[in-house]
């Protein structure tokens, strides 16, 4: 993970050559999702369990189930913010944009702040667009009369969201968020231009402008490989995919014979309304992506097979909704 870094100016030509790239980033990203679609190829997929204890326990005490291995490796925890302009453009247009601090306690390298933009899911498996800007420290802004930076500012969130719910006064931090859209609006950065370029009739720079904080929340993610246990004869002779050894996890480095075939998040998470605190809004989830060669497999693709035995096992559930949206729906927030 890559660690905050001091910038102190940034010259005109720094901020037209990052326009470019990241404009071409876009165009790139775009293009490799549509031939995602029309290949109908499924690379991520998230599933809900009616008994979700069950599942979290078999992976985090690095169980097996049927034919796939589980090795739990990590656990990281975020703080998130969703923003929304005042007539909720981003729910109508089926998009999510985020502010996240990653963290895990007693790891400074682990620290990390992003902002991101993502399409919603159409269907179980289906990719997803998704847009980010990593530079977080090196945007000022104006917060309770000081300049700060702008992860400074989500970490003065992060410590007011602490405080009891009839307490806690996001006003100035709301405002503060407001003030540097309204300032960057049209500026290169990476969301920003995906929504100019997904929406150019919608998201014009004085919507952007707009923008402001709706809801937040704490989420412990439990990072797992899920590795081929017990070949079966739909998983015969699958291999992994070329990798450097520097691409290899640890895990698979000290086990070579393994094969890699997904990687699991298992979420928990709580969110909360900007505009009423003291509603929640609880999710339990868990993402699978594949990781092995999938050409090798005989039929179907390895996270139908995977929820094919989720199914089996746990009623497992499919979702295709993002944290943004279930927290939307649970919390009355399209209304």
């Amino acid at each position: 993970m890559r660690k905050i870094r001091k910038v102190c100016s940034i010259q005109k030509e720094d901020l037209e050559t990052m326009a470019i790239k990241r404009f071409l980033h876009i165009i790139l990203v775009w293009f490799f999702g549509m031939s995602l679609l029309s290949g109908q190829t499924e690379s991520e997929r998230k599933f809900v369990f009616s008994n979700y204890d069950s599942i979290a326990q078999l992976i985090e005490k690095n169980g097996e189930l049927g034919t796939f291995g589980f090795h739990q490796h990590a656990t990281y925890f975020y703080f998130d913010i969703y923003f929304d302009t005042p007539d909720k453009l981003l729910q109508k247009q089926q998009v999510s944009m985020r502010m996240r601090i990653q963290y895990r306690p007693g790891s400074k390298d682990s620290l990390n702040y992003t902002f991101q933009l993502k399409t919603e899911m159409t269907h179980p498996g289906a990719p997803r667009l998704e847009m980010e800007e990593s530079d977080l420290d090196i945007y000022r802004l104006t917060f309770q009369g000081k300049e700060i930076r702008l992860h400074q500012l989500l970490e003065a969130f992060k410590e007011e969201s602490q405080k009891p719910s009839n307490e806690a006064n996001f006003s100035a931090h709301s405002t503060a968020f407001t003030a540097w859209f309204k300032q960057k609006a049209g500026a290169p950065i990476a969301p920003f231009q995906g929504l100019r370029f997904l929406f150019p009739k919608i998201f014009t720079e004085q919507v952007i402008a707009s923008l402001k904080p709706v809801c937040f929340g704490e989420i412990r993610r439990t990072r797992a490989h899920v590795y081929l246990k017990n070949p079966d004869n739909r998983l015969a002779g699958v291999k992994n995919k070329e990798r450097s050894l520097n691409d290899l996890p640890a895990f698979f480095l000290a086990n070579r014979e393994l094969i890699w075939l997904m990687e699991l998040s298992l979420d928990r998470a709580i969110f909360y309304s900007i505009q009423n605190p003291e509603k929640s809004c609880s999710i339990s989830e868990l993402e699978a992506e594949s990781k092995f060669d999938e050409s090798t497999l005989k039929q179907g693709n390895i996270l139908t097979y995977f929820a094919e035995t989720l199914l089996q096992n746990f009623k497992a559930e499919d979702e295709i909704r993002s944290k943004f949206k279930q927290v939307v729906d649970c919390l009355g927030m399209n209304e």
